[in-house]
C-alpha cells in the first residue's frame, strides 16, 4: 500500500442526510424513515447541516492531503463493510443504516433495542446490545433474528468462521457462529479491552484503551505482537477504540484521544494518520469505530461525540 500517495476524499451521503438525536426508540425528534424496513422520501423537509463548499485540501500530515463532504448522522455506534453497503448502527434510534458504495441509503432497518457494535461473516450478520450483553444474529437479508449469547459487560464483537466477544474484565471469548463456546475460552489477557479485530487465521486484534496499545494475540491467547504507547506522537496512541484490517495486514486503528485514526503496517510500524480536533471535514470529537475496505482504498469511521460517519478514498 503506497503511503506516499495517500490523497483522501470524505463523501459520506451526498445527499446531505441529518437525523435529529433528540427523540426516544424508533424515530423520535427529527427521524423521518419510519417503522418500515425499506427507505422511504421524508415527507417534509428535514433539518440539515449545510454541506460547505469545496475547500483547497488541508495537509495533516507530510505527503497526506484530504478533500471532504461531509454530512451528520443520528448517533453513531460500531460501523462495518458489508458485501455491497456500509451498516452504522444507530443507537438511540435502535436502527441499522445501510449505505451503498455510491453513499446513497440502501435500507433502515428498525430494532426493537439499541445496538452498540455490529459485524458479519459470509452467512450472518451480528449485533451487540452493550446495555443487556444479548448477542444477537441475522441472515444476510437481515431476517430470522436469533438470540445467540447473553454475556455481561461484553464491549466488542468480530467474526469469520469463529466469533469473538470482549469482556470488560480484560478478556475475550470464543464461540462458534450458533453461540457455543469453544474450550479453550475464555481467554484472560489482563488489558483493558476496546474493540476487537480477527485476520484470516483466527488472530485476535484488540485496542487496549487503558495501556494506549494495540495487542495481537494466537486464538488460544498466547500474545504475539504488542506496539505503541500513550503519547500523541506519531505512532502513538491515546484511548485507542476501533481497529480494523485490509488484505494487506495493514492495521488501522481509531485513535479517539487524539482525534484522528492511524494506519500501521502488520508489525506495528506507522504509515500514516488522518484528522484533527474539530466539528468539519476530516475531523472529529469523538472517533469512536473504522471499517476498511478488503484493499485498504476506502476508510469510514464513526464519531459519537458529534454523530458523524465519515468516508475516506484513498488514491
Amino acid at each position: 500500500m503506497n503511503r506516499n500517495s495517500f490523497i483522501i476524499a470524505i463523501l459520506i451521503i451526498t445527499t446531505s442526510i441529518f437525523i435529529g438525536c433528540g427523540g426516544g426508540s424508533g424515530g423520535g425528534g427529527g427521524n423521518n424513515w419510519g417503522g418500515s424496513s425499506s427507505y422511504s422520501s421524508p415527507t417534509s423537509t428535514p433539518t440539515t447541516s449545510p454541506t460547505p463548499s469545496p475547500s483547497p485540501s488541508p495537509s495533516l500530515s507530510p505527503n497526506i492531503t484530504f478533500r471532504f463532504d461531509w454530512t451528520r448522522a443520528v448517533y453513531c455506534g460500531g460501523i462495518t463493510l458489508g458485501n455491497s453497503s456500509l451498516a452504522v448502527t444507530e443507537v438511540l434510534n435502535r436502527a441499522i443504516l445501510l449505505v451503498n458504495p455510491d453513499n446513497t441509503i440502501n435500507n433502515y432497518i428498525p430494532l426493537n433495542y439499541a445496538p452498540h457494535d455490529i459485524c458479519l461473516n459470509s452467512t450472518y450478520w451480528y449485533l451487540l446490545d452493550h446495555n443487556s450483553g444479548n448477542i444477537y444474529r441475522y441472515a444476510l437479508n437481515w431476517e430470522n433474528q436469533t438470540h445467540i449469547i447473553n454475556i455481561a459487560n461484553c464491549n466488542g464483537i468480530s467474526t469469520n468462521n469463529l466469533f469473538f466477544v470482549t469482556i470488560q474484565d480484560g478478556s475475550y471469548r470464543v464461540f462458534d457462529t450458533s453461540g457455543t463456546e469453544q474450550g479453550f475460552s475464555p481467554v484472560v489477557t489482563g488489558i483493558t479491552p476496546g474493540e476487537i479485530t480477527i485476520d484470516k487465521d483466527n488472530n485476535v486484534y484488540t485496542t487496549d484503551s487503558a495501556n494506549c496499545q494495540i495487542k495481537k494475540y494466537s486464538l488460544t491467547g498466547n500474545l504475539l505482537l504488542t506496539f505503541s504507547n500513550r503519547g500523541s506522537a506519531d505512532g502513538e496512541l491515546n484511548n485507542p477504540q476501533g481497529i480494523a484490517l485490509d488484505n494487506s495486514g495493514n492495521i488501522y486503528v481509531a485513535d479517539r484521544g487524539n482525534f484522528r485514526f492511524q494506519v500501521f503496517d502488520s508489525t506495528g510500524n506507522f504509515l500514516g494518520k488522518c484528522g484533527t480536533q474539530g466539528n468539519g471535514n476530516g475531523e472529529f470529537q469523538g472517533i469512536l469505530d473504522i471499517a476498511v475496505s478488503p484493499d485498504g482504498l476506502t476508510i469510514y469511521t464513526s464519531d459519537d461525540i458529534i454523530n458523524i460517519v465519515q468516508k475516506f478514498t484513498e488514491q
